[in-house]
This record gives C-alpha cells, structure tokens and sequence, in this order.
C-alpha cells in the first residue's frame, strides 16, 4: 500500500505496489516524459468493462516501466515480449517514450542537472540499506535521522558535481542549502505528478496483481 496527499494535504492511500521512489522511476519525473505520457493519461472508457478500463488506464504506466527498463538496458529481454504488445496497443506512445528515454539515460554523468543529480542519489540511499528511506519516498525518515541522511546526501552530491568539474563541465559545487532547497522543490513537484496519476498508478497495482493471481501477462489483455 502506497500513499500520497490529495490537493487539501490529506493523505490517501493508494494501492499501487510500485517502488515511486526507486531509482527507476527517478526519469518517470522528468518534465519532457510527463509531456509524453499526459496525452495518454486519461484514456477513453467508452465500451469497456472495469477490469478492461483499468488495463486502459494502467497501460501508459506499464508502457513507461517496459521502455524505461528497455532504454536503460538494451541488451535486457525481460520487457522484450510485453513492449511489442504495448506497440500493437499503443505504437505512438511506445515510438515517443523510446525517443524520449533513450535520449534521457543516454544523457553523460557530467551532462545532468543538479536535480537530477539530487534525485538519483536520494533514490539510491533509499536503495541501500540506509537505516532510513528517501526523501521522495512515502515513508520518510524521522526528525532525528533527516539530519544526517541530509548531511550524506550533500556529500554524495558534492562528490559528483566534483567529478563532472574535474571532466571539464564548470559547475559550482552546491551548499546544503541548496540541496535542501532542491529537495524540497522537487518533492512538492513529485507528489503534483503523482496526485494526476494517481488514478493509474492505482489501476496499474490492480492489473500487476489480477495478473499475478491469473498468472496472466499483459498479451492477455483485452484489446481496446
């Protein structure tokens, strides 16, 4: 069970087992693949029965999980099968995503803003076996551990913008500051997103567990 706050600050359960604040879903934020993704966001339920409008509502987020897995590793066949079925369902939306992921995990390590920076490492902290998840994760770390996760954070990051300087990329090295700043901005622009999608990220935990019990796979689904 995810949660997230509605636009009132309530907080609201969601039934997606999806890890959003992993660091595979740290591209699902990123402003040129929500342009992407929005056109499909609210798709038409005219004729379709509940189980068959939650595949509808659930394929641009597995269309986003099978093409970011596929532009981050090519050489990877696990998404393989369910990308051509995605194609034959969508082919316009898989041609956009794999322009536009490709593009995005082909982007240099000294190529990436500092908020993707941010974003990565927060997301690989709350990856490893850090006491505490990440800042962008439902279950955030308490008063007491926020400090020092902040303080390793800054570091990671600081180590990394050092690097891209070293490589010939001019880029100050930000203040704590700046990095809870960003943090800060980033998640209130994360939790807008996830408020919009919240309604398929729901119906994409619905279809991952009807398949899972069916033992069904994503060929199976009804045509719309």
């Amino acid at each position: 069970m995810r949660n997230y706050r509605d636009k009132d600050g309530r907080e609201k359960s969601r039934r997606s087992p999806l890890p959003l604040d992993g660091l595979s879903w740290v591209p699902f934020f990123d402003a040129k693949v929500q342009q992407v993704l929005e056109g499909f966001r609210r798709p038409s339920q005219n004729g379709l029965g509940y189980v068959e409008g939650q595949r509808a509502l659930a394929l641009p987020i597995q269309a986003f999980e099978a093409v970011s897995e596929m532009a981050e590793n090519p050489t990877s066949a696990h998404h393989h099968d369910e990308l051509l079925w995605l194609y034959a369902e969508e082919p316009e939306l898989i041609a956009s995503l794999l322009l536009t992921l490709t593009k995005y995990h082909q982007t240099s390590t000294t190529e990436r803003t500092l908020a993707r920076i941010i974003q990565e490492e927060d997301a690989r902290m709350g990856e490893s076996d850090f006491p505490s998840a990440g800042f962008f994760s439902d279950a955030r770390p308490d008063h007491v551990r926020r400090p020092v996760r902040l303080s390793l954070l800054a570091q990671v990051v600081d180590a990394r913008v050092r690097d891209s300087r070293a490589v010939g990329r001019t880029r100050s090295a930000p203040s704590l500051a700046a990095i809870k700043n960003e943090l800060a901005k980033q998640r209130s622009r994360r939790q807008k997103i996830l408020r919009r999608w919240s309604e398929n990220l729901d119906a994409r935990g619905f279809v991952t567990s009807l398949d899972r019990n069916h033992g069904t796979g994503p060929r199976s689904s009804p045509s719309r």
